[in-house]
């Protein structure tokens, strides 16, 4: 699937079930690639928010998709991690 430059609310309303489920992996990927690159770039000093405006801008494109994931109560591709994981 062919993502946006910008993602917004109306975007995010044109998708269907499964398109949705499609970005919101495709974004948590690719947020999740620059996440470890900056964890190992940056170690025990690491923070999200005051990470790179790349890591920044790739987890708010994610989140936005992903709340709309959870709204709609459709599960993710992937697996959270939880503590026992």
């Amino acid at each position: 699937m062919k993502l946006p430059e910008k993602i917004n609310g109306k975007w995010v309303l044109e998708l269907g079930n499964d398109q949705l489920i499609e970005a919101e992996w495709q974004l948590h990927q690719a947020f999740s690639r620059i996440e470890v690159d900056e964890k190992k770039a940056t170690g025990s000093r690491y923070s999200m928010l005051r990470g790179s405006a790349e890591l920044v801008d790739a987890w708010q494109r994610w989140a936005l998709v992903s709340t709309a994931v959870r709204t709609r109560g459709l599960n993710p591709r992937y697996r959270r991690k939880t503590a026992a994981n």
